[in-house]
């Protein structure tokens, strides 16, 4: 009587339902995948930069709350710029994306990046923007249509968020994954395009070269390079090059003129310079900066999002 009642008690527990294989391939996080992404800046019709970057997860790591993630090794190409990593898992019972973080007072030290179970109509607090926004955005899935990718058929979900401007949209296809991404308002926006993929042993699209020319100038030239990210929030790299060693000034203005930042005020040897800027303690909007020495002159303009 007691094994009877055991397995009926067994039998009358309700049984927890993992999300479809169909509704996880959306984000195919997998080790082993990559992807190839195109990215660039641009005002009304005048490009800023343009830039190409490679995504790999790599293998898998159990961090400190005790949960594994999967890990994403982001790269330029060329490698200009030091690999960053992310590390994500998707949630199998709920088809929520997480992305660990521990420099926010998150909720097991991860913040919700996205929720693939969502369907047309449906909103979710995340953000695969920045993380300080993850409970604040809301998220809309927008449209659920079928896309022509790399000369085939994808069912694609468009996202975009609705809780702030300027904003973000995304599109994720069925079997591989973030193939848009676009941040910034009316005026200036950054695009993200996936060029090439290779999920699980499939290729898809055509890989980027293994070098492609930087906008840089010519070595031996006086150039000023477009400020790298731009947009930016808060922090952006600005580098430019000298024909000759001599005395340089490189100064921040806001749209009046008025002086922000002198940020080099020295003489330097003629070649590369990169100088790192950090914007924490000024406000929103668009600023030049301009590059002197002896009696040549460059200025460009930057926009800093908040």
């Amino acid at each position: 009587m007691r094994k009877s009642f055991l397995l009926i008690l067994i039998a009358s527990l309700p049984t927890i339902a993992q999300v479809p294989d169909s509704v996880l391939a959306y984000y195919p996080l997998h080790t082993g995948n990559y992807w190839e992404y195109t990215e660039f800046a641009s005002e009304w019709d005048y490009l800023y930069w343009q830039r190409y970057f490679c995504l790999e997860v790599t293998g898998d790591t159990l961090m400190e709350n005790g949960k594994s993630y999967k890990i994403l090794q982001k790269q330029y190409i060329p490698d200009t710029l030091e690999t960053t990593y992310y590390f994500e898992r998707v949630d199998t019972l709920t088809g929520n994306i997480f992305r660990y973080c521990n420099k926010y007072d998150f909720i097991d030290n991860e913040y919700k990046i996205d929720s693939l179970n969502i369907q047309l109509g449906d909103t979710v607090a995340a953000s695969r923007n920045y993380p300080s926004d993850a409970n604040e955005n809301e998220i809309l899935c927008q449209y659920l249509i079928s896309d022509t990718l790399f000369n085939q058929s994808f069912q694609t979900k468009y996202f975009a968020c609705i809780s702030f401007i300027p904003g973000f949209s995304y599109r994720l296809a069925k079997g591989i994954g973030l193939v848009r991404f676009t941040f910034g308002g009316e005026i200036a926006q950054t695009y993200q395009t996936l060029k090439y993929a290779r999920i699980n042993n499939v290729e898809y699209g055509n890989k980027l070269p293994t070098y492609v020319q930087n906008e840089s100038s010519e070595p031996g030239s006086f150039s000023l390079n477009q400020n790298y990210p731009n947009p930016f929030n808060p922090s952006t790299k600005i580098s430019y090059n000298l024909d000759r060693a001599a005395q340089v000034s490189l100064i921040i203005y806001d749209t009046l003129g008025r002086q922000v930042r002198s940020l080099v005020n020295k003489h330097q040897d003629s070649g590369h310079h990169t100088i790192n800027v950090n914007f924490n303690d000024i406000a929103a909007g668009v600023y030049f900066y301009q590059l002197k020495s002896r009696d040549q002159i460059q200025t460009r303009k930057m926009l800093l999002l908040r």
